[in-house]
């Protein structure tokens, strides 16, 4: 059996609760903001933390993360072969999304692409991105207009690191990424922005004609 509504006097407020801890806290929480009688209760227990509000259109109970938790799209997704990784379902609304690379690495010099892509599929134009790559006694750059740039200039670069992408207005998203080798220099930098034609809906992680031989990536997002 659902919970049942809150009495009619109180669906036209805003409604949220906090869970913590235990199923009994958030049923006590209930009980003392008098939103409901609960009697003979048997519902999915929100997970610990979570924001449990009444939805009035769907006369239904909510539980979701709280805003500003990071949520991932999926476990680690390991490199292989010459496949583009690709998250397809990212949820309408969101403004900050977080690529972790670990130790990702291919079997050539060709540079890692990380494309935006709406309802209509990947998009290769509308970037303007920028990148660099330094040593001890280096540095190199590179830029594109048709991804943002990861810059790798050997096949030895294995990169761990964190790149953050946020949306700035309209279907403009913004990016700041760094990252560094595995065993030390080379380190490198990226920036960027892609303005896509409609909303975000996927993101994808790809080589030229390199082959994936080594890591994983993960994409997150946080929850409005």
């Amino acid at each position: 059996m659902a919970l049942p509504p809150p009495p009619a006097s109180h669906r036209n407020q805003d409604v949220e609760l906090q869970f913590s801890h235990h199923w009994t806290d958030w049923l006590h929480a209930m009980y003392k903001r008098k939103l409901s009688s609960i009697a003979d209760v048997s519902a999915e227990v929100p997970a610990d933390g979570d924001v449990v509000s009444y939805d009035s259109a769907s006369s239904t109970w909510v539980s979701e993360p709280p805003s500003g938790t990071w949520i991932s799209l999926g476990a680690l997704t390991t490199t292989s072969g010459g496949t583009p990784i690709l998250w397809s379902s990212i949820p309408a609304g969101v403004k900050h999304l977080r690529l972790t690379l670990l130790q990702i690495s291919t079997d050539g010099a060709n540079n890692i692409r990380v494309r935006f892509g709406d309802e209509d599929g990947i998009d290769s134009t509308n970037y303007g991105s920028a990148s660099c790559r330094f040593t001890a006694s280096a540095v190199a750059t590179d830029s594109s207009t048709t991804y943002f740039d990861v810059y790798r200039t050997a096949a030895a670069d294995i990169y761990s690191g964190i790149i953050d992408f946020t949306w700035s207005s309209g279907h403009l998203w913004v990016a700041s990424g760094n990252y560094s080798d595995n065993s030390g220099p080379p380190a490198g930098t990226t920036s960027g922005y892609c303005d896509l034609p409609k909303e975000l809906t996927q993101v994808q992680v790809s080589v030229s004609a390199d082959l994936w031989d080594g890591g994983a990536a993960e994409l997150w997002y946080q929850q409005p």
